[in-house]
């Protein structure tokens, strides 16, 4: 994906290669590092001045007015061609967003007070020019085509756009994964890629139906898993802490607990720079095939109750059973027509036919989207952020 270059610190490393930049020296503001850190939280308001003799001007001048990348949350304001001050809002949760204020009506300035205002349901930009007569500008935003995302070792990638899907997307350097999917957009290709399978033909008849069946059962148990395991973190890098202690006595004996692993877990992280909540989460394993294990892993992090968030035990019931079934398919046989055949009789025959598999679709992607909606609904129990820079 092109060379990495550096800008002075980790916070502020940039994979340019594909990003079209100018040679015009728009300068980048710059805001105070305890700001840009308390900015890795999911809902806040930012308000500064900036003043720039090309930034808000005619012309066809180019730039990055302000960068702030962060593993949670990535945030870039740019003067585009057109003279429109485009921003970008990105977190794992929720996609990268964008707002863009066009000043090609009104005259030149340079000077204005922006404003940028997030959260998971809404993102905002305003502009104050400075020094002529002229109403505050203010634009909300939509679901970007050109996509962010940060990269665990700080890069910031750039890609997709207009009328071009990116899937899957995957970084490596030396041998070491830096970037993978989100875990919405992993759900999301697990969905892709059972669209794809569920369009195909074959001349053997009912016997394709069945394997094509088996085989996306498979897809939606391992699409849980990575989902659930991936998410269980991501919240906790937006700025909702994870409960780590909490949820590392779940998960251990009586004995693990009182042999002070947990303090040498959290020593080890500090002396990596990984986060207290990854290091727990690395040294659980948890079995996210498990929707008891999925169930005590959120209530125990984030106080998330399936339950509560419109997930009821008629649901729980079958999607406990279609991941048995997938055990059966893995561990017995990928063409076993019968799925309840230990049970038959007295149970009637079961098979992975399209009905089953349009009810579990319905039924997998009802728990995820339950669980995305409840961890983007934490922010409400953190103070947004606010801050005005001179």
């Amino acid at each position: 994906m092109g060379e990495a270059k550096s800008r002075g610190s980790q916070s502020q490393r940039i994979a340019d290669a594909l990003l079209k930049k100018s040679s015009i020296p728009i300068q980048q503001g710059r805001l105070p590092r305890d700001l840009e850190a308390k900015m890795q939280v999911p809902i806040g308001t930012v308000r500064f001045r900036y003043t720039n003799n090309m930034a808000f001007t005619h012309g066809e001048h180019t730039g990055i007015i302000l960068d702030v990348p962060g593993k949670g949350h990535f945030f870039r304001l740019e003067r585009t061609t057109n003279r429109t001050l485009l921003l970008f809002h990105s977190s794992n949760g929720t996609g990268t967003r964008q707002a863009s204020i066009c000043l090609q009506s009104i005259s030149d300035f340079d000077t204005a007070w922006l404003e940028i205002a997030w959260s998971p349901s809404d993102l905002s930009l305003k502009c104050q020019p400075i020094g002529i007569d002229q109403p505050a500008l203010f634009a909300s935003g939509t679901p970007s085509p050109t996509n962010f995302r940060v990269a665990d070792n700080g890069l910031v990638f750039q890609f997709g756009d207009q009328n071009i899907e990116v899937m899957d997307t995957q970084f490596t350097i030396d041998g070491k994964r830096v970037l993978s999917p989100t875990a919405i957009e992993s759900w999301s290709n697990t969905l892709k890629a059972i669209e794809i399978l569920r369009s195909g033909k074959s001349t053997i008849g009912y016997l394709y139906e069945i394997i094509q069946g088996n085989a996306i059962l498979s897809m939606l148990v391992t699409g849980l898993e990575i989902y659930s395991k991936t998410r269980l973190n991501e919240i906790n890098t937006e700025g909702i802490p994870g409960d780590w202690n909490a949820v590392f006595n779940a998960f251990t004996p009586k004995k693990v607990r009182e042999s002070g692993r947990l303090s040498e877990i959290s020593q080890e992280a500090e002396k990596l720079g990984v986060p207290i909540f990854q290091a727990v989460l690395d040294e659980l394993n948890i079995n996210f095939q498990s929707i008891e294990k999925i169930k005590l892993a959120y209530k125990t992090s984030y106080g998330i109750r399936l339950g509560e968030i419109g997930i009821n035990n008629l649901i729980i019931q079958k999607l406990r059973t279609f991941v048995e079934y997938r055990h059966r398919i893995v561990h017995v046989s990928p063409m076993i027509t019968t799925l309840n055949g230990e049970n038959v009789p007295p149970e009637h025959p079961i098979h992975a036919n399209q009905a089953l598999v349009d009810d579990a679709i319905s039924c997998f992607d009802c728990v995820i989207k339950a669980i995305h909606q409840a961890s983007l609904s934490l922010y409400e129990q953190i103070k947004p952020v606010s801050d005005s820079q001179q």
